[in-house]
Order: structure tokens, then C-alpha cells, then sequence
């Protein structure tokens, strides 16, 4: 009888272990979290084709201006402007999508009338579907006088002419410097790190839970 009572009260009396395992929904949680507040790296649109194309140089003055992106932009959002040497907008200021394309990926701004010969440079800004925003440039020419040497970018305040040094080709000045990779890649490593220790802890918790079970 005695042996009853003590055993009965070194029941009553023992601890029982933590449930470790209501953590995992916590842990799960705190991963989802973790994926959806870290930051996302950026990415630039390109040109998939131009019309007058980056660098070329014309006979004569275009009309229009056409800018087909490898992905879709946003109307209303993204822009497109035809400047001269000085800086001055010499399109029609009626930039917008073509509501042609079904991608909706191609901007047009018109030209009504006849441009000078000199370079010319077409800037841009567009904003894609995820919110990332795009700014860049490309030049054109139009003369004959610019076919048979490479065109420097135009400097602001001068008229542009023929340079007899050698110069970056308008195509090569367009391009934007190349991204460092480390930057690019450096969110997504931040999320694999996370992902892999929030894994490694969930399992040592399920560990820790299985050797304490009482069915154990």
C-alpha cells in the first residue's frame, strides 16, 4: 500500500517533457516570413529590337521611333523621348504603348517633322509588371557624313559633328556598366542560409522531441 501511494505520487509529481514538436508550425512560419521580407534583387529590361536601331546612322530623318522590350512594361508608367544634341525633345511628346503589340511590350514615339542631319539620342524609362524600373539610352545619326566613322556621344551645349579621333561607337556608349555579380546574388544566398538553418533547427527540435517522448 505504501509502495502505491509513493510510486502514485512520483507520477503526479514528475515533470512531463515540453512538446517540442508544436515549434514546427512556429519555425514554418518564421521561414515563410523570412522569404517574404527579404528583399529581391532587381532586374534590368533589354531591348529585343529598336527601329532606328542603337548606332545606326540614316539618310534620313525618321518618323517614328519604335522600342520593343523583352518583356511587358507598364502604360502610363513608362516613357520615351527623341533629344537632340542640346538636350531638346524633337519627338511629338505622344510616347506611349502600342496597343498593337499583344506582348505590351513596345513603346512608339512620332516624329512629324524632318530632322536635321546631326546624332540623336533616344532615352527611356520603363517600368515592368514586378515594379522594376529601367533608365537608359541609345544614339542614332542621320547624314552620310556619320556613316564612314565611329560618333561619339553628344556633348551638352556643342553641336555634334564628325570627330577625327577615335571614340566609343553610340552602341557601345549605350550599354550600361556590367552588374556585379556578388550584389545580384547576394539576396538569394541570404534566403538559402535562412532556409537551411530554420531546416537544420526544425530537425533538431523533432530529435530532441522523439528522445524525450514518454513513449520512448
Amino acid at each position: 500500500m505504501c509502495n502505491y501511494s509513493i510510486s502514485s505520487f512520483n507520477r503526479r509529481r514528475r515533470p512531463h517533457a515540453p512538446d517540442y514538436r508544436r515549434l514546427i508550425p512556429l519555425l514554418l512560419a518564421l521561414l515563410l516570413l523570412g522569404l517574404a521580407t527579404t528583399p529581391v534583387a532587381a532586374h534590368g529590361i533589354e531591348i529585343q529590337d529598336a527601329v532606328p536601331a542603337p548606332g545606326s546612322v540614316l539618310d534620313e530623318s525618321p518618323s517614328v521611333v519604335t522600342i520593343i522590350f523583352t518583356e511587358e512594361v507598364i502604360d502610363g508608367e513608362s516613357s520615351l523621348q527623341v533629344l537632340d544634341s542640346q538636350g531638346n525633345a524633337v519627338d511629338d511628346g505622344d510616347a506611349a504603348l502600342d496597343l498593337n503589340d499583344p506582348e505590351h511590350a513596345t513603346l512608339v514615339a512620332h516624329i512629324s517633322r524632318a530632322l536635321p542631319d546631326g546624332i540623336y539620342t533616344v532615352s527611356y524609362r520603363v517600368k515592368v509588371l514586378d515594379g522594376d524600373v529601367t533608365e537608359d539610352e541609345f544614339r542614332f545619326a542621320i547624314g552620310d557624313k556619320y556613316a564612314a566613322q565611329d560618333l561619339a556621344p553628344p556633348v551638352a551645349g556643342e553641336a555634334a559633328e564628325p570627330v577625327t579621333t577615335p571614340s566609343p561607337t553610340l552602341e557601345a556608349s549605350s550599354q550600361s556598366p556590367p552588374a556585379d555579380p556578388e550584389g545580384d546574388d547576394s539576396p538569394f544566398l541570404f534566403i538559402a542560409l535562412i532556409t537551411i538553418v530554420l531546416i537544420v533547427l526544425a530537425f533538431v527540435i523533432i530529435f530532441i522531441a522523439r528522445r524525450r517522448s514518454p513513449s520512448s
